[in-house]
């Protein structure tokens, strides 16, 4: 039968922790197999204490003994949070439902030897900084509260020797930043939402998000990402999502590679292709707006190859007839179509096509092979094995 730990908690834990970190670093090398408890702790009552300076305050180069060592329910207040270089024993660690305040957090170059949990945790406005540790078990960051006041949150250079994690009930205003990060395990990021667009202010008479209109005048507007290393960012999280096999995920982080390119690394004529992919077909990820614009290609070819009609013949019948020809210009390679423009010709034209027709039937056919292009690519996208 395994023999429970022993606990420092409550009122003795904060009396041992306020007594600076020389002192609790020393009590935890002669109890290294402790569990350590700050269960519902308010930290924010003892800032300014004489034994932690501000700047280190408050577990700044703190080492922790192998028990499970629990912040549950703890709360920082306003002000940075630093445990830069803490050291976790081999228990769990766990951040549950604990509430950071406006401030930076920083973690960079701490070491969890055992699983790590910071689940249904309160951010708030400021950066998080998990740069530089070494997680040598699983480490979990779900649900988590508030993250739309995040400035920053970066993992750069971190170690995930197990399974991680990710997961929030808002999107992120910033790319979670993981790059040059080591992965040994599963590293889930199917929960993980962001949209760090710097979106302008449109009258209410306007579209919601989302709508054609909007997207035109995001485009025309100038909007894009914050920060310039955004592409970075996105791409890191694209080739960890390709060692994942999650397509889709791959399909949406390179069309967030490219729109966080688009303003910072792109010229503005191969500007112009990239925001035409965009709006044509949701960088081949949607197959109705191709299919969308042949039939709006078609129907207005049809308008204008009937009002260009040179014969007698009565306006439903060239309509009837214009439909059909625009048709056959729009898809040349099979035999049906080209037949049937040969066909029709002769009731809009007398067989005798103008030359000033092929003004608007070049453009045609050039326009339909595009989106017949970027249908199948979608096509190939959605249903890719």
């Amino acid at each position: 039968m395994t023999e429970e730990r022993p606990t420092l908690s409550g009122d003795k834990a904060i009396e041992e922790w306020l007594k600076g970190r020389n002192e609790w670093n020393e009590w935890v090398k002669n109890y290294p197999e402790y569990n350590v408890d700050f269960f519902g702790v308010d930290f924010s009552k003892h800032r300014g204490c004489e034994n932690i300076s501000e700047h280190k305050w408050p577990f700044e180069g703190y080492h922790f003994p192998n028990g499970n060592v629990s912040f549950y329910k703890a709360t920082f207040g306003e002000g940075d949070v630093s445990f830069y270089q803490a050291t976790f024993g081999e228990g769990d660690v766990v951040f549950l439902k604990t509430d950071f305040g406006e401030g930076d957090v920083l973690f960079n170059y701490a070491t969890f030897k055992g699983r790590a949990f910071f689940n249904d945790i309160s951010l708030h406005e400021g950066n998080y900084l998990f740069d530089n540790i070494q997680f040598s078990k699983q480490v979990s960051f779900f649900n988590f509260k508030n993250i739309d006041k995040v400035k920053k949150i970066s993992f750069v250079g971190t170690v995930f020797d197990s399974g991680f994690n990710i997961s929030s009930n808002k999107h992120f205003n910033c790319v979670p930043d993981f790059r040059a990060t080591k992965i040994s395990d599963q590293f889930s990021l199917e929960e993980l939402k962001f949209k760090p667009l710097m979106e302008p202010k449109y009258p209410s008479l306007f579209p919601k998000p989302n709508s054609w209109f909007y997207k035109i005048c995001n485009w025309i507007s100038g909007v894009k990402f914050k920060d310039a290393d955004d592409a970075h960012r996105v791409r890191r999280l694209k080739t960890i999502s390709e060692a994942n096999k999650d397509h889709n995920k791959v399909l949406e982080f390179k069309a967030l590679e490219m729109q966080a390119m688009r303003y910072h690394h792109t010229f503005w004529p191969k500007l112009f292709w990239e925001c035409c992919f965009d709006i044509c077909s949701d960088y081949g990820r949607s197959a109705w707006r191709p299919v969308f614009g042949l039939f709006l290609i078609w129907i207005l070819c049809a308008g204008l190859y009937t009002w260009l009609a040179n014969t007698a013949c009565g306006f439903w019948e060239k309509f009837i007839s214009a439909l059909a020809f625009s048709a056959g210009q729009m898809f040349l390679f099979i035999p049906s179509a080209r037949d049937a423009r040969s066909s029709w010709e002769g009731v809009l034209f007398n067989n005798q096509l103008p030359d000033y027709i092929y003004i608007a039937t070049i453009p045609q056919n050039i326009l339909a092979l595009g989106l017949l292009f970027l249908l199948g690519l979608a096509l190939r996208n959605q249903f890719r094995i």
